[in-house]
């Protein structure tokens, strides 16, 4: 049992340090090389979790919770930060207000998951909330 407990803590940290890297690069693209770049980190995250960012574009809020009920909600929170992220390198326009949404739909997600209340995600979900 403690095996399969180690097992999990190394796997979400995994997730959290590969979605801290993509966030990071994500920063780090220059306008003009977004939507290259942006393909290339689509597919990293692909393969990861099974969804491109172009995909979130266009699936229901109902779809992406479903593709992510098994991760943790620490790798959720991490994956808003990375969509929030996007939404804030495509500057204004729909594509933005989508992909805050998107992390807004995960954020409400993990409201309703966690049982424990963070003040420090409903400023981040205030924060969205200004930008849409």
């Amino acid at each position: 049992m403690q095996q399969e407990k180690d097992f999990i803590k190394r796997e979400i940290q995994r997730l959290t340090t590969f979605l801290s890297k993509l966030i990071g690069q994500v920063q780090d693209i220059k306008e003009n090389d977004f939507e290259r770049e942006l393909d290339q980190l689509g597919l990293e995250l692909k393969n990861e979790f099974d969804f491109h960012i172009h995909e979130i574009l266009s699936i229901p809020d109902k779809e992406l919770l479903e593709k992510v009920e098994k991760y943790n909600e620490v790798n959720l929170e991490q994956l808003a930060k990375l969509f929030a992220t996007v939404a804030d390198k495509f500057g204004a326009g729909e594509k933005k207000e989508i992909m805050i949404r998107k992390a807004l739909a995960l954020l409400s997600h993990i409201d309703n998951i966690s049982n424990t209340f963070s003040l420090e995600r409903m400023k981040f979900k205030n924060k969205l909330q200004k930008g849409l």
